[in-house]
């Protein structure tokens, strides 16, 4: 018995195989990215937030919190899709799980410097006063 392939089928797969290895390039760039915005959003918002009468110390632990946290889990991600890009087979799911994890990436450079500056403006006066 044998097996016939279409040429559209073809095509699709030889398209996935040769995009399979560029999703960690891709990725790298995305981390990249993601990493400076989350810096400047960082550092725009802590510094509103020292004018606003937060204690100057949250410019040293948003240093902290950008050396320790968002750069490894950059680091962390990129290494992920190299991995996967040179390891896992080609195929649309491993496309999706890539835009995926890109969605996550943003969202999180984008959403949680705001998150933690404004949590640390809410615990200030409560620290201040102790």
């Amino acid at each position: 018995m044998s097996s016939s392939y279409s040429l559209r089928s073809i095509l699709r797969s030889a398209n996935f195989t040769a995009r399979a290895p560029r999703l960690g390039h891709r990725m790298t760039r995305h981390a990249a990215a993601a990493v400076v915005v989350f810096a400047l959003a960082q550092i725009w918002l802590v510094s509103a937030a020292i004018e606003a009468g937060a204690p100057r110390m949250l410019g040293i632990i948003a240093l902290l919190g950008l050396v320790a946290f968002a750069i490894p889990f950059a680091r962390r991600i990129e290494r992920r899709w190299h991995r996967l890009g040179q390891q896992a087979l080609p195929s649309p799911a491993l496309t999706q799980r890539f835009y995926r994890d890109v969605r996550w990436l943003w969202l999180l450079a984008v959403l949680l410097p705001a998150a933690w500056v404004g949590a640390a403006m809410l615990v200030a006066p409560a620290i201040a006063a102790i």
